[in-house]
Parts: C-alpha cells; structure tokens; sequence
C-alpha cells in the first residue's frame, strides 16, 4: 500500500508562520480521508517528522508559510532539492544534535541522510505579510489563500494516489 505523510508545520504563536498548521486543520475538516494518508500538525518540532517517516512513507508533503520575496498571500508548489551534505561523521553529529527544532529543510537533510527521503516530496509554501510574534491571528491575505491551498493539497494528494509506479513520484509535476 503507498503511503503519504502531510505535515503542517509552523508556530501558530508568530501570525502568518501558522499558516501550516491552519491549512492542515481546514483540510481535516474538508477532506475525506484515504488509506495510507496520514495528516499531522507538527508545530516547530522537525522530530516529529523524522519519527514518523521512520514509519515508512513514499511521499512527504510539507505545508509551511516561506519568505521568497513573492507579494503576500502567494500560494506556491515548491519541489525541494536536497543536497548530499559533504561532512565528516563529526560534522553530521554537530549539524544533526538537536533536529527538535529542526527547520524543515534540515528535516528534508536529515532524511536524506538517512536514506529515507521520498522521490514524491514537495512543499506547499504560502508567503506571509506578518511573523510577528505573540500574534495568534493570520493575516488577511494569508487567511484568504488557507481555501485555495486546501484545494491545491487534495489535487496533490490525489495525484500521489493515481500514480502507478513509485518510479513516477521523482518525475511528478504537481505544479
């Protein structure tokens, strides 16, 4: 059975940085689930994600607000490279001691690490207006984009569930 993990991530203490975590709380409540689909909320805690893909998943899709210089609100499909990381063992253990903090990037490095990285793997960005802290309200433009996103994470889903072969995951263009 095929399996996909989708991750909200962000603080929902920081205004727009909780535009994961809302965007997965929307879904669960417009959604229907499927088998082999696991949805969590992991907050700011990357270990979460690297516990639960030691579960064994073939695609990870990560939901989380990221500057990229776009006007705010902006929804977008990012396809991550993740990069061999040229350390000593020594290095690793430095750069990889604390993944409970782990910002998603350093997740995506670590499984890499690892070999457990999925070819299916994407994020689905939304850049914010505000990262203020203290600040449990999304912006306007983030909070109207939270419906579109929705959308846009089932038309992935469901792509992810009526590919053939995992060979085609590394080749999807869910754009």
């Amino acid at each position: 059975m095929k399996k996909l993990l989708v991750v909200g991530v962000g603080n929902v203490l920081n205004s727009d940085d909780a535009f994961g975590p809302r965007l997965i709380h929307q879904f669960k409540t417009d959604y229907n689930r499927k088998e082999g689909l696991t949805i969590m909320e992991t907050g700011i805690g990357g270990i979460n994600i690297i516990q639960e893909m030691l579960l064994g998943y073939n695609g990870l899709i990560i939901v989380d607000s990221y500057q990229g210089g776009k006007k705010p609100g902006t929804v977008r499909i990012l396809k991550p490279k993740v990069e061999n990381l040229d350390l000593s063992i020594d290095q690793k253990r430095d750069y990889f001691a604390d993944t409970h903090y782990a910002n998603p990037f350093r997740v995506l490095q670590f499984l890499k690490n690892i070999n457990i990285l999925p070819k299916f793997l994407f994020i689905i960005a939304c850049e914010p207006e505000s990262l203020k802290p203290h600040t449990i309200k999304l912006s306007h433009t983030v909070s109207n984009a939270i419906d579109d996103a929705t959308v846009l994470l089932n038309e992935i889903i469901n792509k992810f569930f009526n590919m053939r072969n995992i060979e085609d995951y590394a080749n999807c263009d869910c754009r």
